[in-house]
């Protein structure tokens, strides 16, 4: 349905350019599906996605939301997020992938085989400084440690530079 400017499916009263209403969303079942995007590739290996583009007209859809299928094999998808930070008027593609949920569940970023529940590379130099993880836990107005506190937590270091292998293991542990 087509109502000043704005298209409407499953309404005649559309309030954005796209509108779509599913209609009663409400089941119990979580198969409500609104919008489907699919392509027409005959072969695994397939992706389909959306660009995201700020300005009309502009060219360079900068950032990207993409169902890739990385596993090769019955089109189990991963979902990629992209961003291209390139002063010029390439979209954001696959190769720009910043992060990814993989089909197994893994969470990677600056990589697109996460290889743990959530696996982070930093592509910089280990000489220069950047931070690859920052973990904060509360606010200014919220102490991060109390006698209640009780656990551990750890991290696993690896250094896959000049010979690798396991660099640190650290562990936080708190018995109240």
């Amino acid at each position: 349905y087509y109502n000043s400017g704005n298209v409407g499916i499953g309404t005649t009263s559309p309030d954005h350019k796209l509108h779509i209403d599913g209609g009663n969303t409400g089941s119990t079942t979580f198969n409500d599906v609104v919008l489907k995007l699919s392509g027409t590739s005959t072969n695994n290996n397939g992706s389909v996605g959306m660009l995201f583009n700020m300005r009309e007209g502009a060219s360079g859809a900068k950032s990207a939301i993409f169902s890739k299928d990385y596993a090769g094999t019955w089109n189990r998808s991963s979902l990629v997020f992209a961003t291209n930070n390139e002063s010029n008027s390439n979209d954001a593609s696959l190769s720009d992938a910043r992060m990814v949920i993989r089909e197994t569940g893994n969470v990677g970023i600056g990589t697109t085989d996460p290889q743990a529940p959530l696996h982070i590379v930093d592509k910089d130099a280990i000489a220069s400084a950047s931070e690859v993880l920052r973990l904060q836990r509360g606010d200014s107005t919220h102490s991060d440690i109390t006698t209640a506190s009780k656990g551990s937590i750890g991290m696993y270091l690896e250094d896959s530079n000049n010979g690798g292998g396991e660099v640190a293991k650290i562990e936080w542990r708190h018995d109240g």
